[in-house]
């Protein structure tokens, strides 16, 4: 039996680490990912999950310009302050509005994109000045669309399942975002 005690601890003395979760990427999830970005119910969750109402002076500096009619919440983790902001807007390049959803979190998170990239599933981003994951999901099956696959994103968009995300970091926050288009 201490032979048996032995082993087992030494097994687990050289297992790797279990990886902590991130309350960012949580949120981002819960939020924005299982809700599609819908107003409603991302607002129901958050309160659900203890997010409360900024105060005026920090509500008035979370204006994004791709939000139209924007809302948001904020919490305190245990090394930090989470902020989701939601609403709709525009996508560039897709007719009608999309839902929006924000995660941002501070302190700013070392290599958001792969972070992203883990919890999507999908593949490297596509290029640009910020990292833009394109893909169409299916009740949380996700599959990457490839740059100039036209038939893939228009079945997505007719059936309201194309969505973006990107992720950025600036001096104070680490941004995660997610863009449902509903169409037209």
């Amino acid at each position: 039996m201490f032979r048996l005690a032995i082993v087992v601890a030494a097994a687990a003395a050289l297992m790797p680490a279990a990886a902590q979760a991130d309350p960012a990427l949580d949120a981002f999830q819960s939020l924005c990912m299982a809700t599609s970005a819908e107003a409603k119910q991302v607002r129901a969750r958050a309160a659900d999950q203890g997010f409360v109402a900024p105060p005026p002076e920090v509500q008035a500096k979370l204006v994004l310009p791709n939000i139209k009619a924007a809302s948001s919440l904020w919490k305190a983790t245990d090394n930090g302050v989470l902020i989701v902001v939601w609403g709709e807007g525009p996508t560039q390049g897709i007719p009608g509005l999309s839902d929006s959803c924000v995660v941002a979190a501070s302190p700013v998170r070392d290599n958001p994109d792969a972070l992203l990239q883990g919890l999507l599933g999908v593949g490297p981003p596509r290029p640009g000045p910020v990292p833009l994951f394109v893909y169409a999901d299916k009740a949380g099956a996700r599959k990457a669309l490839k740059v100039g696959d036209q038939q893939g994103a228009i079945e997505a968009l007719s059936a309201r399942r194309l969505r973006f995300a990107a992720v950025r970091n600036d001096a104070s926050f680490t941004w995660i975002s997610l863009s449902a288009p509903r169409g037209q």
